[in-house]
């Protein structure tokens, strides 16, 4: 999941290019650190330092439930676990385009193993910066809220607690 600096056409551009770089890369053989690292080289070379975008690139193991991902500079993510559980996932990580040379070392690596009935979620900020008609935003604390008060699956409990905050 990414998500570009800016709005309009450049951003879709650029989010199409990214998608390309991603499907180049032999992301078999390649963690999700390593694939962040190289997608952030190619970035810094052929982009303006002024446009950066944010990602979570991850690998799930359906066969065992294993999951591994990193972060570069995108919200936080959510393990909601099948007893209602839930915990904020924030390895560290800076937005691609933010430095050819400082990435790697800031980036970090979030590993865990699914149970039958747990969730991971990821979202972009047009989730998080939803504004009710007070101005407020609902925020990570909200969505964290929401998902460990609701049942059933996570993305129901998350859309019902936005459009109710959004009201």
């Amino acid at each position: 999941i990414a998500d570009v600096s800016g709005k309009g056409t450049s951003a879709a551009f650029y989010a199409a290019e990214t998608k390309g770089v991603l499907a180049a890369l032999d992301k078999v053989a390649l963690g999700p650190r390593e694939v962040l690292t190289r997608l952030n080289a190619i970035w810094c070379e052929t982009h303006p330092r002024q446009v950066f975008l944010t990602a979570i690139y991850g690998i799930f193991n359906p066969h065992d439930g294993t999951f591994a991902f990193a972060r570069a500079g995108h919200p936080s993510g959510f393990l909601r676990r099948g007893s209602g559980d839930v915990e904020r996932l924030t390895p560290m990580g800076i937005g691609i385009g933010m430095s050819p040379d400082r990435f790697e070392a800031m980036l970090g690596l979030a590993e865990g193993r699914l149970e039958p009935g747990d969730s991971l979620l990821f979202f972009t900020d047009g989730l998080s910066e939803a504004q009710n008609p007070e101005g407020e935003f609902f925020g990570e604390d909200r969505l964290e809220t929401a998902l460990a008060a609701g049942s059933g699956d996570s993305k129901t409990c998350v859309l019902l607690a936005v459009d109710a905050f959004l009201e």
